[in-house]
């Protein structure tokens, strides 16, 4: 079996999966139907394609077999976050592939950063106006141009995924809130291991588990679906305004953006102790159980009730992770619950969207090197 196909089953497997809405229950019509299943698959083709092209030009110094290794662990995650337009009947599958190759460029800068590239976290910490690297050069001139030509595809997608009043909103969620938010977060990590332990949480515990949050994705997917909705049905609101309209709405998407986060921490728990074939060693609130960094945790999406906090405290300090995805699916969904009727009226297309895509966020519980191996890829990607 060829690995397109291998992937293709994977990536309808992923989509049934979550087509059961794990954490709502309701997110989703009660079958997926095969029309559906083509559509999404069809999605998926024309992302692997564009992926393996852009790889060719971004890293050189993989043969053809590790792109294409790499193409097929990121690209099934990424058609499953955005392949749930299908659900709506949407027969857009230019806009919908450039929302799942977006992801797919947001997962292979992750994915760079986690393993310590310090070209790409030049690059990143650069664009962000860090004040030490305006004198410095790039570790290596033409790698940097290289990864600034993958950032720039990122921006020809947004252009093709938005119309132009959402674009700058789109392309600040995908580069500033995730990407160079996990620049820091490596930046953070390399504190930790050269910092005494308590020193560490002393000082940046509140802002790790920011970041952490912050940084999954989960509002720039959503704001990717539903601007892509925005093209056949501009009476919808702005994505400025949808953003901006209302504390209760923010405070769902922040709990939305800590469940996903927390779904991506317990999936890769194991790989994050740094002992694996997979990546380096990154703090996990799981493997690393301060109760500083579990508690700024805790502040961070919200979670303000003394007996929630305290039910899902227990179970990371007891390392339940049943019990944490349980109690941290509770706590969004009273999130979503709270917002007012007339807001879930207004802007009830972008909330039904973004739950949705944290019904794809069940997918991280899978975990990155898990799904390496279920594709029967056992040679590291990159």
């Amino acid at each position: 079996m060829s690995i397109g196909v291998t992937c293709s089953a994977k990536l309808n497997e992923l989509v049934t999966s979550l087509w059961s809405s794990p954490v709502f229950g309701n997110s989703f019509p009660a079958q997926i139907s095969k029309p559906m299943l083509t559509r999404i698959n069809r999605i998926y083709q024309h992302c692997a394609d564009d992926l393996l092209a852009i790889l060719a030009h971004a890293r050189p110094d993989l043969d053809s077999h590790a792109r294409r290794a790499l193409v097929d662990q990121i690209a099934p995650k990424s058609v499953a976050f955005c392949g749930i337009l299908a659900a709506d009947e949407v027969d857009d599958p230019e806009r919908c592939a450039a929302t799942a190759i977006a992801t797919a460029l947001v997962y292979l800068g992750d994915q760079t950063i986690d393993r310590g590239d310090e070209v790409m976290l030049w690059v990143l910490e650069r664009l962000s106006h860090t004040e030490h690297l305006r004198r410095q050069g790039a570790p290596s001139r033409g790698q940097a141009e290289r990864y600034l030509a993958l950032l720039g595809g990122m921006v020809e997608q947004v252009n093709l995924i938005a119309r132009p009043e959402d674009r700058f909103e789109l392309l600040h969620l995908l580069m500033n809130d995730t990407l160079v938010r996990e620049a820091r977060v490596l930046r953070l990590n390399q504190i930790f291991l050269q910092e005494d332990v308590e020193i560490f949480w002393n000082q940046y515990a509140e802002e790790f588990a920011e970041q952490i949050v912050m940084n999954a994705g989960f509002i720039a997917v959503a704001s990717m679906n539903y601007s892509v909705l925005r093209h056949t049905q501009p009476q919808l609101p702005s994505l400025a305004l949808v953003l901006s309209s209302d504390p209760t709405i923010a405070a769902a998407l922040k709990a939305g953006s800590a469940a996903c986060r927390i779904f991506d921490e317990v999936g890769d728990r194991v790989i994050d102790q740094g002992n694996t074939r997979w990546g380096k060693f990154c703090v996990n609130p799981c493997n690393q159980r301060d109760p500083r960094f579990l508690n700024a945790l805790c502040d961070s999406m919200g979670m303000n009730k003394s007996e929630a906090r305290k039910n899902l405290l227990s179970a990371f300090y007891t390392e339940d992770f049943s019990a944490v995805i349980e109690q941290t699916k509770a706590f969004v969904r009273e999130q979503y619950a709270a917002i007012p009727t007339d807001l879930k009226k207004e802007y009830g297309t972008f909330l039904r969207i973004s739950q949705r895509v944290l019904e794809a966020g069940w997918v991280n519980l899978i975990g990155d090197e898990q799904l390496m191996d279920n594709l029967g890829n056992y040679h590291k990607a990159a």
